[in-house]
């Protein structure tokens, strides 16, 4: 059964949710950014610094297909997931909340550079070399 953003939306306010932001550009991958956890910053300011920060790595991949992404709030360093939610989204988690911008293009695009690198958790090869890449 494939899941559409339709169906993801509907069931979504079906659940009386609130909808997640989803990222507005279609030049950009498909993302949403999970609504809890980021202090005083507003969603719509978020959603715009990770577009921004994800387009500039995003244009040198043209025609690339990726899976669907979640960013959302972690507490332990930023991070992109190897397994995959239940929705079956690559999950990228940021450790920054409120207005702290930097922190959010620095880190989804540090995190998004992993993801376009096509990050495996079975890679043997010189990881050191992806790391220098992302950074």
């Amino acid at each position: 059964m494939s899941f559409t953003r339709r169906r993801f939306l509907m069931g979504t306010a079906a659940l009386a949710l609130p909808l997640p932001v989803f990222a507005a550009d279609p030049a950009l991958p498909i993302w949403r950014l999970a609504p809890e956890g980021w202090g005083t910053a507003p969603a719509a300011d978020i959603t715009s610094v990770i577009n921004s920060a994800m387009m500039e790595l995003w244009r040198y991949f043209p025609g690339r297909k990726l899976e669907r992404i979640v960013v959302q709030r972690g507490h332990e360093g930023p991070i992109v997931h190897f397994q995959r939610n239940s929705l079956k989204e690559i999950v990228v988690q940021l450790d920054t909340q409120d207005l702290f911008w930097c922190q959010f293009a620095y880190q989804v695009a540090h995190e998004f550079c992993h993801i376009l690198s096509g990050f495996d958790e079975d890679w043997k090869g010189n990881l050191w070399f992806e790391e220098s890449l992302c950074e």
